[in-house]
């Protein structure tokens, strides 16, 4: 080797190559994100006009940030309540590595993500939430696993209905979706069928979650239904049970109504839940397996709630405050986060 007289720069440290290497890979993610965000602001319908641009405008007077963490588990992910570093509104999707493996399910996982986002922003219920430690109010558990459930319905309609636009650009998206809960194959065939975009939604609302968990197994009797009962009621008992750790013993447990449904499926584009009005099986309890129910039971049970039926409504007792729902969601947007409580993991509604 040569040496042109001048001294050698210092080797890098370990830990500095790493924080390079870092660097590195969190621009490559920024990349993708940035290319899909492109994407999805160009996203346009003959019937529902510029809904790309319109999502992304939504999106951003909804707050939600966006962070690229390298170590994340999941290609991305939305936080709304957290416990662990700070307490409060966290609204954030959290990106991880895989994020960039695959631009078609990076852009799956922004509508996707995004919509609950919007879905935070839009239902008043979605704020009485057991991870919510600036609130007293919380929907009964029964209640819950009708959120958990109308919020994934939603968010995989909004998902498909990007995607089968998506598709017409880039054919290959729609082979690349036949493993969702929602493919882009089913939402055309929907569409197909459908008189308009607004019953296309609501029947895609209908099959979202129906098929099965296990894409190598599609007779298997556990659906996304099943998943996300099971996914809802591990929540709200975790939930509980950091309220009461925290000391928490004067909360009020509310019912949903109609509205704070219907608000959920107005996160963009057409309701999944109807047009103008809820539809009755959109209001209707899932139907639970053994387990999820023994679960439910459980839980209830160990809160002492007795008959669900008999406890108020959340806009009855947001009545005798004074509040509307729009001054309830408000208060999470407007609200700094608390200090961290106690040291436990975070956990997402």
């Amino acid at each position: 080797m040569e040496h042109s007289g001048e001294e050698d720069p210092p080797a890098l440290s370990l830990r500095e190559q790493w924080i390079g290497h870092k660097k590195a890979r969190e621009q490559l993610l920024s990349n993708a994100i940035q290319t899909v965000d492109g994407w999805i602001a160009g996203i346009t319908d003959a019937d529902i006009g510029h809904i790309g641009s319109l999502f992304q405008q939504e999106v951003g007077l909804s707050g939600c940030r966006h962070e690229i963490n390298i170590h994340h588990p999941n290609r991305a992910e939305y936080v709304s309540f957290s416990y662990r570093h700070s307490a409060g509104f966290a609204n954030h999707i959290i990106y991880g590595p895989s994020a960039e493996e695959d631009l078609s399910k990076l852009f799956s996982s922004k509508v996707h993500e995004a919509t609950h986002a919007l879905q935070k922003m839009r239902s008043a219920a979605l704020h009485a939430s057991p991870f919510n430690p600036n609130t007293q109010i919380v929907i009964c558990p029964g209640d819950w696993v009708i959120l958990e459930e109308r919020c994934e319905q939603d968010a995989y309609v909004k998902q498909a209905l990007f995607n089968s636009l998506l598709a017409k650009h880039l054919p290959e998206v729609r082979r690349m979706t036949d493993n969702d809960p929602l493919s882009v194959k089913t939402f055309e065939r929907i569409r197909l069928d459908a008189a308009n975009i607004h019953d296309t939604v609501i029947e895609a609302a209908r099959q979202a979650l129906a098929k099965s968990f296990y894409w190598d197994n599609p007779k298997a009797e556990h659906r996304f239904q099943h998943h996300y009962h099971d996914y809802a009621l591990k929540n709200y008992e975790a939930g509980m049970k950091l309220r009461s750790d925290n000391g928490e013993s004067d909360l009020i447990f509310v019912r949903l109504e109609e509205e704070d449904i219907l608000a959920i499926g107005d996160s963009c584009g057409p309701n999944s839940f109807g047009n103008g009005r809820l539809l009755p099986e959109f209001a209707a309890k899932p139907k639970l397996t053994k387990a999820a129910q023994d679960k439910l039971d459980k839980i209830r049970g160990d809160l002492k709630l007795g008959d669900e039926e008999k406890l108020p409504t959340l806009g009855d007792i947001l009545s005798r405050l004074g509040l509307t729902r729009r001054q309830f969601i408000e208060a999470s947007y407007t609200r700094p986060l608390l200090p961290q409580r106690n040291a436990a993991p975070l956990l997402q509604p």
